[in-house]
């Protein structure tokens, strides 16, 4: 029996947004309120932490330089970047787009390195309006999973009728 490794690999990162949301969401909130932490660096350690829990070691930025968490060297399979993003504001289209194209762009500049052809995204709203992404884009042979974990305790904006939506279009690299 064949198993798309895609759909298990958007299975574990909607896994991950709801076990955030569950169990972890305060947590999460004291550490990102943490003045000497950097919330994206927090969230993003906490993401690759549970995607080598789940059989992933994936690539994580660190101070610009790639290592590749829990493994040292030159990877010789298919590699995986992750990285995690915040927002607070009530307007969250540019640092969503930002965090694309920044995702899109390292995804890029890895895949000369290492055979890194997918990267997980997940978008930590901590306050301001709910955003809903696209789970899965595709784009110049590589792919790009997504989720968004709530962790805001404001009912405000928790509306899925009034989240914003993001299309693969509007969070696609341009050419």
């Amino acid at each position: 029996m064949y198993l798309d490794p895609g759909l298990s690999h958007l299975a574990l990162v909607a896994r991950y947004a709801q076990h955030c949301e569950a169990e972890h969401a305060a947590r999460l909130r004291e550490l990102c309120a943490q003045p000497a932490h950097d919330p994206d660096r927090v969230l993003t350690s906490d993401l690759s932490r549970y995607l080598a829990e789940g059989g992933i070691t994936p690539l994580i930025d660190v101070a610009t330089g790639i290592a590749r968490r829990g493994r040292s060297g030159r990877a010789k399979s298919s590699a995986y970047y992750a990285e995690a993003r915040q927002y607070t504001t009530s307007n969250p289209g540019a640092p969503i787009r930002r965090a694309y194209a920044q995702v899109w762009g390292t995804l890029a500049r890895l895949r000369k390195l290492h055979r890194c052809t997918a990267a997980f995204l997940v978008v930590f709203r901590r306050a301001g309006r709910l955003v809903e992404l696209p789970p899965v884009i595709d784009f110049d042979e590589l792919r790009l999973y997504s989720a968004v974990v709530n962790l805001s305790l404001s009912p405000d904006g928790d509306d899925r009728a009034d989240a914003i939506r993001f299309s693969e279009a509007n969070l696609r690299p341009l050419l």
